[in-house]
């Protein structure tokens, strides 16, 4: 049994790397086809041990079957709701029904900023400062070398 969760755990990180592998292909040469098929046909041969393994447990080990089964129920997702004290502030927002509370979210406000003076350019291009740039000064390499420290 130990190999065979070693073997699906040596699975999945091929599968996992093979992802990364083909997302970096795909943003490099927009191909990943020859990883895709890799990362299908590893998970398929997961599957088939998987449920090969989940077989043999529940043949051999039916209460140890039990317990990870009630482990491994899906999980319910509950309705999205707003905390009452959010609702609180916006009381002529928030409609009840049916027990759940909703929360009706307003459109977006134009986004464009509004101002109240006008944008200031400067036309003189000429009169810009090009005199004030520092002076570079190119030394040699080789100069630098034979100085003494």
């Amino acid at each position: 049994p130990a190999d065979v969760y070693d073997s699906l755990d040596k699975s999945l990180e091929f599968v996992q790397s093979t992802c990364e592998h083909g997302a970096h292909q795909f943003l490099r040469d927009a191909d990943c086809y020859d990883e895709i098929g890799k990362i299908q046909s590893r998970l398929a041969e997961v599957l088939i041990a998987a449920k090969q393994e989940i077989e043999r447990v529940q043949r051999e080990d039916p209460e140890l079957a039990k317990e990870t089964g009630e482990l491994g129920k899906v999980r319910l997702h509950r309705p999205i709701s707003v905390r009452r004290d959010m609702t609180a502030e916006c009381k002529d927002e928030v409609s009840h029904n049916d027990g759940c509370l909703t929360w009706e979210i307003s459109p977006e406000k134009d986004a464009t900023l509004q101002t109240e003076m006008a944008l200031e350019v400067d036309t003189n291009l000429e009169e810009e400062d090009m005199d004030i740039l520092p002076v570079l000064q190119y030394r040699s390499t080789r100069l630098m070398r034979s100085r003494p420290v």
